[in-house]
C-alpha cells in the first residue's frame, strides 16, 4: 500500500469516528439542560471527555431545536462543544464551531458582552494549542482591551485575560512584556483578593515559571514555594491543585540539579492526584509521565518503563488513541525504548505517533515535523537509511515552510540529514547540506575550504540567539566528523583543529551569556568534548604548547564561572543606574532575537533586524564605556583570561615543575612544564580503569577492618596500586628530571581525590615491610595540589 493510500484510509476512519459520535449523543436528547450540565461536571471530574462531548452535543441540538441558531444559549453550547472537541484533539472541528459561536454572540450580544469575549477566549486558546501563536495574540489583546473598558482592571475576568496575554507573550519570547503583565496582575490580585487567595498563588506560580524559563532559577524558587503554601492552606494538602504546585516545584529542583528534593515531590504529586481524582484520570497519567521522565533522567529505565506504559494505557482509555497527548506519550515511550536499544519496540510507536499528529494538525505543522524527525532518527539507528532520508527531507520542507530557515529547528534538522549522509558516505551531499545549515544560521555563503579565515568569518557573525550559536556548534561537530571520513579534502587534521578552536570560542561565549548554572555546566561539558577532539589531532612532539594552552584554558573557565554571575555587578562596582541599563539592553536584545525566530513577512523581519543591529550597537557602546570608566567590572565580566605555557614557565624556578592532567575515555594526557621545556605524554589507560583503581586505592588506605584482620592483604593491595599510579601518572614525564624538588599538580576529574603524596616511586618488597621505609613520592619532591 502506498503512503498516499495509507493516509487516505486514515482520514476515512476519522470521519467514521465523528459520525459515530453524532449517533451516540442521541442518548442524552431527553435530558434537561440542567441535567446535562450536571452530567458534564461529573464526566469532566472523571476525565471522560468523550462523554462530555456527547452530552454537550445533545444540549446544543436541543438548543437549536428550541431556540434556533441565532440564540445565545445555542451559541454557549456551541462554544462548549468546541471546547470538548479540543480536549479530544479534534482542533479543526473545534475552531469551526468556535467561530460559529463568536458570530452568533456578536450579532445578539454585541462585542462588549462577556459571552462574546468568552467565545473569543476559546478561539484564541485553540489557536495557541495548535501552535498558531500569532493568530492568538491579537485576539487576546482584543479581549483585554474590551474587558478593561467594560469591566475595569479589578474585575476577575479581566485578570484572567491579562494572565492569558502574559502567557502568550512569554511563549513568543517577549519576556519584558510578559514580566510587566504578571507584575501588574500580582498588584491587582493582591489588592482585590489578598495574599492568601488561590488566584494570587496562581499568579505567583506563573511568574515563577517565567523566571524559570529565562534561567533565573533563584528568583523562581521562593515564588513556587509561596504559591504551594497558599494553595495548601486554601484547598487542603490533598487537593489536586497542591499536586500541580508540587510538580512545578519538582521540575524546578530538577533544573537546579537537586535530585533528592525533586523525587519525593514528584511521588507526592502523583499520590495526591491518584487519591483525589482516581487512577484512571488523564491528570493522573500526566503525573505518571512526569515521574517516569524523572526516573529516565536518573537512568532508572525499568521504573520509567512501567510508569510510561501505565500512563499510556490511561490516556488511550480516557482521551482516545487519536489525541495529541496520546501521541506525545507514544513518542516518550519510544524514546525510552531507543535508550534501551529496543528498536523494534520503538518503531511502531513512532509510526503511530506520526499518523496521529498528521491527522490532528494536517500534513504541514511543526509537531508533524518533530514526529517525522524522531522516526527518521530511529530509522537511521536501525541502518534503514533510505527511509530515514525521505523522512528527514520531508521534515525539513515542513520546517522551512512553517518556521522558516532562520529558526534553529531548521538547522537542527539540517544537522540530522547531514549526519545521515556522512554515515552513508555521501560526502558531496553532506557538504551541500552542512553549508546550507551554515548559511541559514549566518546568512553567509561559505565554501567547503575550512581554514582560519573561514573560521574567523563565522565567529564574527552577530548571531540572532543563543540557540543559533548552539546549532552552529552542532554543525561544526558534523563537519568535524565529515572531515574524519572524507579523505579528498586534504590536511583534514589541521582543518579539524581549526573547527575545534572555533567551537571552543563559541562555547566560551555561550558560557558568558547564560546565568543558569545547568546551562553553564552543559556548555562546559561540550567544551571538554571539543578539547578531547583537539588533543586527538595535535602532535605531542610538535605541538605540546598549543595542547597545554587549550587544556589550561578549559580549566580556567571553571575558575571564572563564579565571576560571571549576578554578583559581577557588585564586585565590579558598577552604579545601579548602569546595571539597570545593562539589563534593559540585554532583555531588549533577547526580545528581538525571539521575534526573529518566528514566521514573519520579510519586510517585518528586515525591520526587526535593523532594530537588533541598533540594540547590538548600543551594547557595544556600553562595553566601550564600562571598559574605560569601570575597568574592574569589564575585566570581571568580559575579559577572557587565557593562560599561556610560556607565561607559566616564567613563574617557575629551576627546581619547580608543573604537571597537568586531562582524562579522556581511553587516553590520559600528561603535560609537564618546567622553566625550560614543555612535554606532552599520552598514557593508554581508560577513564573506567583509572576511576576503578582510584576507588580500590582508597579502600586499601581506609579499610581499617582489613588492615587489622589481614595486614598482609591490606599491604599487598596498597603497594600494588600506589606504584601503579606512579608509573602511569608520573614516571612518563619525571624520568631523568633529577633537579626537580617541587611539583605543582593540576588534576582532572577523579584524579582530584587521589593522594599523590602516598604514591610509591619504587615497587615495594612483596613481603610486608614497615610503611615508613617505603619510597614515597613525597620523599623526593614537595607537592602542591591545585
Amino acid at each position: 500500500m502506498t503512503r498516499k493510500n495509507f493516509l487516505s484510509l486514515t482520514f476515512t476512519l476519522i470521519g467514521f469516528v465523528y459520525t459515530s459520535y453524532a449517533q451516540d449523543y442521541q442518548k442524552y436528547m431527553s435530558f434537561s439542560y440542567q441535567e446535562i450540565d450536571s452530567l458534564v461536571m461529573t464526566f469532566y471530574q472523571k476525565g471522560d471527555y468523550q462523554e462530555c462531548l456527547l452530552s454537550m452535543q445533545s444540549a446544543r441540538a436541543n438548543a437549536q431545536a428550541d431556540f434556533g441558531e441565532q440564540d445565545s444559549t445555542f451559541a454557549e453550547y456551541t462554544t462548549n462543544v468546541s471546547f470538548f472537541y479540543s480536549k479530544i484533539g479534534a482542533y479543526d472541528k473545534a475552531i469551526l464551531l468556535s467561530k460559529q459561536a463568536i458570530n452568533v454572540q456578536e450579532k445578539i450580544m454585541g462585542r462588549e458582552h462577556s459571552s462574546y469575549t468568552n467565545s473569543l477566549s476559546n478561539l484564541a486558546t485553540l489557536h495557541f494549542k495548535m501552535g498558531n501563536v500569532e493568530k492568538a495574540l491579537p485576539i487576546f489583546q482584543q479581549i483585554v482591551k474590551i474587558e478593561e473598558k467594560t469591566l475595569g482592571k479589578e474585575h476577575p475576568e479581566f485578570a484572567i485575560s491579562l494572565s492569558n496575554l502574559a502567557r502568550l507573550h512569554q511563549e513568543l519570547g517577549d519576556y519584558d512584556k510578559a514580566l510587566a503583565l504578571y507584575l501588574e496582575l500580582i498588584k491587582i490580585r493582591e489588592k482585590t483578593l489578598g495574599k492568601e487567595h488561590h488566584k494570587f498563588a496562581s499568579t505567583l506560580n506563573n511568574l515563577g515559571y517565567l523566571y524559570s524559563e529565562i534561567g533565573d532559577l533563584e528568583q523562581a524558587l521562593p515564588l513556587y514555594i509561596q504559591a504551594k503554601d497558599i494553595i495548601g492552606k486554601v484547598f487542603g494538602e490533598e487537593h489536586p491543585n497542591v499536586a500541580t504546585a508540587l510538580n512545578n516545584l519538582a521540575v524546578l529542583y530538577t533544573k537546579m540539579g537537586d535530585w533528592d528534593k525533586a523525587l519525593p515531590l514528584y511521588i507526592q504529586a502523583k499520590d495526591i492526584i491518584g487519591k483525589a481524582l482516581g487512577e484512571e484520570h488523564p491528570d493522573f497519567a500526566i503525573a505518571l509521565n512526569n515521574l517516569a521522565n524523572f526516573y529516565q533522567q536518573l537512568g532508572n529505565n525499568n521504573k520509567s518503563l512501567k510508569l510510561q506504559k501505565q500512563a499510556l494505557d490511561i490516556e488511550g482509555k480516557q482521551l482516545g488513541k487519536e489525541h495529541p497527548q496520546y501521541a506525545t506519550s507514544l513518542n516518550n515511550l519510544a524514546e525510552l525504548y531507543v535508550r534501551m536499544n529496543k528498536y523494534e519496540e520503538a518503531l511502531p510507536l513512532l509510526i503511530q505517533a506520526v499518523g496521529i499528529q498528521k491527522r490532528n494538525f494536517g500534513e504541514e505543522h511543526p509537531e508533524v515535523a518533530g514526529a517525522l524527525n524522531n522516526l527518521a532518527y530511529l530509522y537511521a539507528d536501525m541502518d534503514k537509511n533510505a527511509q530515514a532520508l525521505l523522512l528527514y527531507t520531508e521534515a525539513i520542507k515542513i520546517i522551512e515552510k512553517t518556521l522558516g530557515k532562520e529558526h534553529p529547528q531548521y538547522a537542527m534538522s539540517i544537522g540530522n540529514l547531514a549526519e545521515l549522509h556522512i554515515g552513508m558516505n555521501n560526502y558531496n551531499q553532506s557538504w551541500s547540506v552542512l553549508l546550507k545549515g551554515i548559511e541559514a544560521l549566518t546568512q553567509l555563503r561559505m565554501s567547503a575550504n575550512v581554514n582560519q579565515a573561514w573560521a574567523d568569518s563565522l565567529y564574527q557573525v552577530k548571531y540572532v540567539s543563543i540557540q543559533h550559536i548552539e546549532k552552529m556548534v552542532a554543525i561544526l561537530d558534523y563537519t568535524y566528523d565529515l572531515l574524519e571520513k572524507d579523505t579528498t579534502v586534504g590536511s583534514s587534521s589541521q582543518k579539524q583543529i581549526v573547527l575545534a578552536d572555533l567551537a571552543l570560542q563559541f562555547l566560551t561565549k555561550l558560557q558568558n551569556k547564560v546565568s543558569n548554572e545547568n546551562d553553564k555546566l552543559r556548555f562546559l561539558e561540550k567544551s571538554n568534548a571539543w578539547l578531547v577532539k583537539s588533543l586527538k589531532k595535535l602532535n605531542p612532539t610538535e605541538q605540546p604548547s598549543k595542547a597545554f594552552n587549550l587544556s589550561d584554558g578549559y580549566k580556567s573557565v571553571l575558575l571564572l564561572r563564579a565571576t560571571k554571575a549576578e554578583n559581577t555587578y557588585r564586585l565590579g562596582e558598577l552604579p545601579d543606574s548602569l546595571i539597570l541599563q545593562d539589563k534593559k539592553r540585554l532583555k531588549k536584545q533577547s526580545e528581538l532575537q525571539a521575534k526573529l525566530l518566528e514566521k514573519r513577512p520579510k519586510s517585518e523581519k528586515d525591520s526587526l533586524r535593523n532594530q537588533l543591529i541598533s540594540v547590538n550597537e548600543d551594547i557595544d557602546d556600553f562595553l566601550l564605556l564600562v571598559k574605560e570608566k569601570y575597568p574592574k567590572y569589564h575585566k570581571l565580566k568580559y575579559q577572557q583570561i587565557k593562560t599561556k605555557a610560556k607565561d607559566i614557565q616564567k613563574l617557575l624556578d629551576d627546581k619547580t615543575a608543573l604537571l597537568e592532567y586531562v582524562v579522556t575515555d581511553s587516553v590520559l594526557h600528561i603535560f609537564y612544564l618546567d622553566k625550560n621545556i614543555i612535554e606532552w605524554e599520552q598514557s593508554l589507560v581508560s577513564s573506567k580503569k583509572l576511576n576503578g583503581n582510584i576507588q580500590e586505592f582508597h579502600d586499601a588506605l581506609s579499610n581499617y577492618p582489613l588492615i587489622v584482620k589481614d595486614s598482609e592483604e591490606a599491604y599487598s593491595q596498597y603497594i600494588q596500586k600506589a606504584h601503579w599510579f606512579y608509573q602511569k601518572l608520573l614516571k612518563p614525564v619525571l624520568k631523568g628530571k633529577v633537579n626537580i624538588n617541587n611539583l605543582i599538580v593540576i588534576t582532572d576529574g577523579k584524579l582530584g581525590h587521589l593522594p599523590f603524596e602516598t604514591l610509591l616511586v619504587e615497587q615495594a618488597p612483596q613481603k610486608i615491610t614497615a610503611y615508613n621505609k617505603l619510597h614515597y613520592l613525597v620523599t623526593d619532591v614537595t607537592q602542591k595540589m591545585d
